[in-house]
Parts: C-alpha cells; structure tokens; sequence
C-alpha cells in the first residue's frame, strides 16, 4: 500500500510539473512568435538583447516593460532608440536617447496596459536602436498575454507555475522510480527524457527563444505520445 501510494504521488507531482512547465513553454513562445510576426515589415536588424518583457499580465495590471543598455567600449555612447507599443487601432511610438558612459549599463522602463491590448489578449513591444560608428542597427521584439482579471497577478500564476513544474518534474521522477525498483527500463527512460525536454522548452520560452520552445515543444509533445502507449507502470 506504501509503496502504491507513493507510486501514485510521483506520477500526480511529475505529470503536474509537466503541465506547468509545459504551458509556460507555450506561452513564452507563442507570445514571441505572435510579437515577430506583428512587427514584422520585411526588415530585419541585428538582434538586440536588452528588451525584457513580463510574460503574462492581467487586464488591470500595469505592466513594465525593461530595455537595457549596456556600452562596453572605452567611449561613451549615446543611444538613439524607437519604441513601439501595440494598440487595437494603430501602435503608439516612443522615440529618445539615452547616454550610457563607458563600461556602464543604462535602463528605461515603459509601461503598459489594457488599452495597448490588440488580437484579443496580446500586448507587443518592440525596439529599434539607431546605428552609430561602432555598431549596426539593432532591434528586439516582445509580447505579453493579458488574461481576465483573477486574484493574483501574471507574475505570480508565472513564478508558481514555474516552482511548481521544478517541484513537480523532479522529485516526481524520483519519487515514482523509487517505488517502481523494478519499472519498464523503457518507461523510465522516455519519463526522464520527457522531465529534461520540457524543462529545456519551459527555458526557451523565458528566454524567448522561441526556435528553441518550439522543437522542444513537439518534442515533447511525441514523447508524451510515446509514454502513453508504453503506460506508467
């Protein structure tokens, strides 16, 4: 009956931690997929990485979006930049510059709420960085999913999904092996690779990685298929 019971909790934590860190893997790359095409115009710029955008955000949330900007050249630098917000009827612009001395990090903030809402529950950002002597224009892009108003926050359904599929993939694996000494060598495998595949989908959907999330996206999803026909012991 112990050994039952713990059978059962493993399964119920990892497949818990699966869904959690299934969705967020989702939802960083959707979110990312949607932004790139929305902006999308037929140019491209090198790629800049110092645009972070909260994944989810609620209807009466205000949310912060972040751009960093770091000059690791011996000179100072001035950075000329324009940002689009999205909006149902056209995206609003934002246009400045910012001088950042040399060896040193810069940041601005720009807000968002439901009134940049566009295709029904998406907020886009992105960011065009001028050029100058030393680099080429360079550009970012972001999208955030607005949910219905809830007791908690984007970010904290965000941070508890993400607690929950480490708590829930891990342990649950070993939890479960433990009470399956004897288990399928085949079974145990594909739940194991499936634990690491979804945890590499859930970081390239942070990170906006959204190639990545994608592979790791169907991957996942064949080894759920997978795991399905050979059962969990």
């Amino acid at each position: 009956m112990k050994i039952t019971s713990l059978r059962i909790l493993g399964s119920i934590l990892f497949f818990l931690g699966i869904i959690s860190g299934f969705s967020i893997a989702i939802l960083g790359t959707w979110n990312k997929v949607e932004s790139a095409d929305y902006f999308f115009r037929g140019v491209t710029y090198e790629h800049f990485n110092g645009l972070r955008c909260p994944l989810l955000m609620m209807r009466s949330e205000i949310g912060v979006i972040t751009v960093n900007f770091d000059n690791p050249t011996e000179d100072d630098d001035d950075f000329y930049y324009k940002a689009e917000i999205s909006s149902f009827l056209a995206p609003r612009q934002i246009q400045g510059h910012l001088p950042v001395p040399a060896h040193q990090k810069r940041s601005i903030r720009l807000t968002v709420n439901k009134a940049d809402i566009d295709l029904q529950f998406f907020v886009f950002a992105k960011i065009v960085i001028s050029p100058n002597s030393t680099r080429p224009t360079r550009g970012a892009d972001c999208g955030i999913m607005v949910l219905k108003d809830s007791k908690f926050t984007g970010g904290q359904l965000l941070a508890g999904a993400f607690v929950l599929s480490l708590l829930g993939i891990i342990p649950g694996f070993f939890l479960w092996k433990r009470a399956n000494p004897n288990g399928r060598p085949d079974v145990q495998r594909v739940m194991q690779l499936l634990g690491i595949v979804v945890l590499l989908a859930m970081l390239g959907g942070l990170l906006g990685w959204w190639f990545a999330g994608l592979f790791f996206i169907v991957l996942a999803l064949l080894l759920i298929l997978a795991l399905a026909r050979l059962g969990t012991g």
